[in-house]
Protein backbone atom coordinates (compact mmCIF):
# COMPACT_ATOMS: atom_id res chain seq x y z
CA UNK A 1 0.00 0.00 0.00
CA UNK A 2 1.36 3.43 -0.87
CA UNK A 3 0.49 4.87 2.57
CA UNK A 4 2.98 2.72 4.43
CA UNK A 5 5.98 4.44 2.87
CA UNK A 6 4.68 7.89 3.87
CA UNK A 7 4.22 6.84 7.49
CA UNK A 8 7.68 5.29 7.73
CA UNK A 9 9.21 8.60 6.65
CA UNK A 10 8.33 10.12 10.04
CA UNK A 11 10.03 9.33 13.31
CA UNK A 12 7.14 7.28 14.70
CA UNK A 13 5.57 10.34 16.30
CA UNK A 14 1.81 9.78 16.06
CA UNK A 15 0.97 13.47 16.18
CA UNK A 16 3.47 14.40 13.48
CA UNK A 17 2.35 11.64 11.15
CA UNK A 18 -1.37 12.36 11.28
CA UNK A 19 -1.64 16.03 12.33
CA UNK A 20 -2.31 17.49 8.88
CA UNK A 21 -5.02 14.88 8.14
CA UNK A 22 -3.68 14.04 4.69
CA UNK A 23 -2.69 10.45 5.46
CA UNK A 24 -5.99 9.89 7.29
CA UNK A 25 -7.97 11.08 4.25
CA UNK A 26 -5.90 8.83 1.98
CA UNK A 27 -6.43 5.95 4.40
CA UNK A 28 -10.20 6.07 4.36
CA UNK A 29 -10.25 6.57 0.59
CA UNK A 30 -8.20 3.35 0.23
CA UNK A 31 -10.73 1.25 2.19
CA UNK A 32 -13.54 -0.67 0.47
CA UNK A 33 -16.55 1.66 0.18
CA UNK A 34 -14.42 4.43 1.71
CA UNK A 35 -15.13 7.88 0.37
CA UNK A 36 -13.73 11.15 1.55
CA UNK A 37 -14.83 14.57 0.38
CA UNK A 38 -12.53 17.29 -0.83
CA UNK A 39 -9.42 17.72 1.27
CA UNK A 40 -6.20 19.74 1.07
CA UNK A 41 -3.43 17.58 -0.35
CA UNK A 42 -0.84 20.05 0.96
CA UNK A 43 -2.13 21.40 4.25
CA UNK A 44 0.10 24.40 4.90
CA UNK A 45 -1.67 25.95 7.87
CA UNK A 46 -3.85 25.00 10.82
CA UNK A 47 -7.06 25.98 9.01
CA UNK A 48 -6.34 23.53 6.19
CA UNK A 49 -5.35 20.86 8.71
CA UNK A 50 -8.67 21.38 10.51
CA UNK A 51 -10.53 21.06 7.20
CA UNK A 52 -8.74 17.77 6.51
CA UNK A 53 -9.53 16.45 9.98
CA UNK A 54 -13.19 17.43 9.49
CA UNK A 55 -13.27 15.67 6.11
CA UNK A 56 -11.85 12.53 7.70
CA UNK A 57 -14.34 12.61 10.60
CA UNK A 58 -17.27 13.02 8.18
CA UNK A 59 -15.97 10.14 6.07
CA UNK A 60 -15.59 7.96 9.19
CA UNK A 61 -19.17 8.65 10.23
CA UNK A 62 -20.37 7.78 6.72
CA UNK A 63 -18.35 4.56 6.99
CA UNK A 64 -20.25 3.60 10.13
CA UNK A 65 -18.06 4.79 13.01
CA UNK A 66 -20.23 6.04 15.87
CA UNK A 67 -20.09 9.57 17.26
CA UNK A 68 -18.87 8.14 20.57
CA UNK A 69 -15.80 6.71 18.86
CA UNK A 70 -15.08 9.81 16.79
CA UNK A 71 -13.02 12.89 17.63
CA UNK A 72 -13.07 16.65 17.16
CA UNK A 73 -10.64 18.31 14.76
CA UNK A 74 -8.78 20.05 17.59
CA UNK A 75 -8.13 16.66 19.20
CA UNK A 76 -5.85 15.92 16.26
CA UNK A 77 -4.54 19.26 15.00
CA UNK A 78 -3.77 20.76 18.40
CA UNK A 79 -3.05 17.37 20.01
CA UNK A 80 -5.69 17.93 22.69
CA UNK A 81 -7.08 14.40 22.48
CA UNK A 82 -4.64 12.10 20.70
CA UNK A 83 -6.03 9.10 22.60
CA UNK A 84 -9.49 9.83 21.18
CA UNK A 85 -7.97 9.90 17.69
CA UNK A 86 -6.45 6.47 18.38
CA UNK A 87 -9.83 5.17 19.56
CA UNK A 88 -11.40 6.45 16.33
CA UNK A 89 -8.78 4.67 14.23
CA UNK A 90 -9.39 1.41 16.10
CA UNK A 91 -13.13 1.80 15.53
CA UNK A 92 -12.55 2.47 11.85
CA UNK A 93 -10.38 -0.67 11.69
CA UNK A 94 -13.21 -2.72 13.22
CA UNK A 95 -15.64 -1.42 10.62
CA UNK A 96 -13.22 -2.03 7.74
CA UNK A 97 -12.58 -5.65 8.73
CA UNK A 98 -16.23 -6.60 8.19
CA UNK A 99 -16.58 -4.83 4.84
CA UNK A 100 -16.76 -7.07 1.83
CA UNK A 101 -13.60 -6.78 -0.22
CA UNK A 102 -11.30 -5.87 2.67
CA UNK A 103 -8.22 -8.07 2.70
CA UNK A 104 -5.68 -5.81 4.37
CA UNK A 105 -4.01 -6.07 7.75
CA UNK A 106 -6.09 -6.12 10.91
CA UNK A 107 -5.84 -3.74 13.82
CA UNK A 108 -7.65 -4.56 17.03
CA UNK A 109 -10.57 -6.91 17.41
CA UNK A 110 -13.06 -7.74 14.69
CA UNK A 111 -16.51 -6.27 15.19
CA UNK A 112 -19.07 -8.80 16.35
CA UNK A 113 -21.72 -9.87 13.91
CA UNK A 114 -25.15 -11.33 14.55
CA UNK A 115 -25.20 -15.04 15.35
CA UNK A 116 -28.90 -15.83 15.20
CA UNK A 117 -29.91 -19.28 16.35
CA UNK A 118 -33.16 -21.10 15.83
CA UNK A 119 -34.29 -23.85 18.14
CA UNK A 120 -37.06 -26.36 17.63
CA UNK A 121 -39.86 -26.65 20.17
CA UNK A 122 -38.40 -30.03 21.18
CA UNK A 123 -34.99 -28.49 21.93
CA UNK A 124 -36.57 -25.71 24.01
CA UNK A 125 -38.56 -28.24 26.06
CA UNK A 126 -35.47 -30.38 26.54
CA UNK A 127 -33.56 -27.38 27.88
CA UNK A 128 -36.22 -26.89 30.57
CA UNK A 129 -35.26 -30.25 32.06
CA UNK A 130 -31.59 -29.38 32.56
CA UNK A 131 -30.83 -29.16 36.30
CA UNK A 132 -29.88 -25.66 37.44
CA UNK A 133 -26.79 -25.02 39.55
CA UNK A 134 -28.45 -22.27 41.62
Amino acid sequence: MELSMEVVAYERDFKTVFMDGIILCKLIAALPDGKVGKYNKKAAGKFQMMENADAFVKAMKAYGVSDDDSFASVDLVEARGINQVKIALLSLARKAQVKEGYNGPTLGVKEATENKREFTEEQLNEAKNIPRAW
